[in-house]
């Protein structure tokens, strides 16, 4: 039941990722966005906040895996932003302002009457457009003098670059 983070458009909350998928900085054009995350958990020693337990510990596994999922839902939100703003432009070869009627429709909820979706969805001209194919972790433990010679042969700084970079190799040899 505590806020810890509010009205954030910061790195913190996504604004300005490269990875997994790439979102601007925030900027004004996207004051409608609005993204909320709640974690819930039998021990609050377990809850990605800081000691005090008035901010997010942005180094908690917790917290950097839920960034992540944050990260990729903003995407298509922030196409959809795109599309309205690319709408208002009045030399624009968007005559059917499809976005802007879609947000004309809507009806106004409360959080708690959302249904819950997997992916947000916005019409088109082709009709519904769903969010980017959904990115998955695939996740392994190693002793760190192997993550160290990893990251060494394959002239890489960082464990996702391994991973990423090891998958790939797989990929590469299977296909």
């Amino acid at each position: 039941g505590r806020l810890v983070l509010q009205s954030d458009q910061t790195s913190t909350s996504g604004w300005g990722a490269t990875k997994p998928v790439k979102i601007p900085q925030y900027h004004n054009e996207f004051h409608r966005f609005h993204g909320f995350v709640f974690f819930d958990a039998q021990d609050a020693g377990a809850l990605p906040w800081n000691t005090a337990k008035t901010g997010i510990d942005t180094d908690s596994p917790v917290f950097r895996t839920v960034k992540t999922e944050m990260i990729v839902a903003m995407r298509p939100v922030i196409d959809m932003l795109n599309a309205l703003k690319a709408e208002e432009n009045p030399t624009a070869k968007t005559s059917a302002r499809i976005a802007t009627k879609a947000l004309e429709q809507a009806k106004s909820s409360s959080l708690r009457e959302l249904p819950k979706q997997k992916a947000f969805a916005w019409p088109t001209a082709k009709g519904k457009i769903e969010a980017k194919e959904a990115l998955i972790w695939v996740r392994y433990q190693l002793l760190r003098t192997r993550l160290e010679r990893a990251k060494r042969l394959l002239n890489v700084t960082s464990p996702e670059e391994v991973g990423e970079t090891t998958f790939s190799f797989w990929e590469e040899r299977h296909k």
